[in-house]
């Protein structure tokens, strides 16, 4: 992020794929929105083999999108930003552009294993300024066990983390209820 000298940033994982209309989707988008704190896409999945049919997981987190977008592709209040956030990350990092003109302090913090970016997005949440969304699926994320997702699961690093997100949001018995649930969707992280 500091390295980059853009407006708009969008960190490319190594092992992830872009579609090539990726770049225009987003350019409209920051045209379009000009206040646009993040906006990203809905994604995908693969492995080394093949392209993954949409399991619970990824519907899950295209209804928690739903949830908080409804029909308008942006939401601008600090409650809405929240909303999407509060149940899981439906966020793809790798489909996010950031617009550093509008939170140009903007870091992720190096603490965090897995949730960095979820941190990020609910950080981000509290500035004035849109989260826009396209329903387009414009990446796809490849799975593998040797992934920092598969890694920290195994550590059960992910859990303790998950579960510290989920706490900023709902009373603690609450939250581990929530993360207990949340975890099931580890599974869907099996490579197969």
């Amino acid at each position: 992020m500091e390295a980059a000298k853009a407006q708009y940033v969008t960190i490319a994982h190594q092992d992830d794929l872009y579609e090539p209309e990726y770049l225009h989707v987003m350019s409209d988008l920051a045209a379009n929105y000009q206040q646009l704190i993040i906006a990203f896409s809905d994604y995908g999945e693969h492995t080394d083999i093949s392209v993954r049919p949409a399991n619970i997981n990824l519907k899950i987190k295209r209804y928690l999108c739903t949830r908080a977008f409804g029909s308008r592709q942006s939401i601008g209040l600090p409650e809405e930003k929240r909303r999407l956030l509060n149940l899981g990350n439906p966020i793809c990092c790798p489909s996010v552009m950031i617009n550093r003109a509008v939170v140009p302090g903007f870091r992720f913090e190096g603490f965090w294993k897995t949730n960095l970016d979820w941190d990020a997005w609910l950080r981000l949440a509290d500035e004035p300024g849109l989260y826009v969304h396209s329903t387009q699926k414009l990446v796809s994320k490849r799975v593998h066990s040797g992934s920092e997702t598969s890694v920290t699961i195994a550590n059960r690093v992910r859990q303790s983390e998950d579960r510290q997100m989920f706490e900023r949001f709902w009373p603690k018995p609450i939250a581990g209820l929530i993360a207990a649930i949340y975890s099931a969707g580890y599974l869907a992280n099996n490579v197969r």
